[in-house]
């Protein structure tokens, strides 16, 4: 009796010890954040803060150096508005400078919007293009951006205190 009472347990914790949730595959959340980024770009450093609402509108405020303190961008899909003090332009966003920095975050952060990571629980690396230059996103697990590299643009870019806009993450 104590056998098969042995054995009906050790049965019951194999089965159960085997259904643990598969992993779910995430997507990225590069929509209804807000961060800081750090940007090297060729041998200058810059800080903005950053916001993505849920329609994909971009805006980031330069926080760093203090002389350029204050100057906005905003990409709405192919408008962008440049705010600097008194100075106020707004144009298509296909007139930006192709190396413009965040012209470049925005435009590959629309790009990465639907890649997964399949069913991996670490950190992973989105490569593409970009205006004919390589680029390559790291992503948490969860789907939020960590770094952004263009080696061709002299581009590194560290996001930091990245936060949902609403505490939905989906994957």
């Amino acid at each position: 009796m104590k056998i098969k009472l042995l054995v009906a347990v050790l049965v019951l914790f194999a089965v159960l010890s085997g259904c643990k949730k598969a992993a779910q595959p995430h997507g990225t959340v590069l929509t209804s954040i807000s961060f800081s980024a750090d940007i090297k770009y060729y041998n200058e450093s810059y800080s903005a803060d950053c916001v993505i609402d849920e329609s994909g509108r971009f805006s980031a405020v330069v926080t760093k150096p203090e002389n350029l303190s204050g100057l906005r961008f905003e990409f709405d899909g192919e408008k962008c508005e440049v705010n600097f003090g008194d100075l106020n332009l707004s144009d298509e966003s296909v007139y930006m400078p192709q190396n413009s920095v965040v012209s470049t975050i925005n435009k590959i952060f629309t790009q990465c919007r639907r890649a997964t990571n399949g069913e991996s629980r670490h950190n992973f690396r989105i490569k593409g293009k970009c205006d004919g230059k390589k680029y390559a996103l790291t992503v948490s697990p969860s789907g939020l951006p960590i770094s952004l590299e263009v080696p061709d643009l002299g581009l590194q870019v560290d996001f930091n205190n990245v936060s949902l806009l609403n505490s939905k993450v989906e994957g």
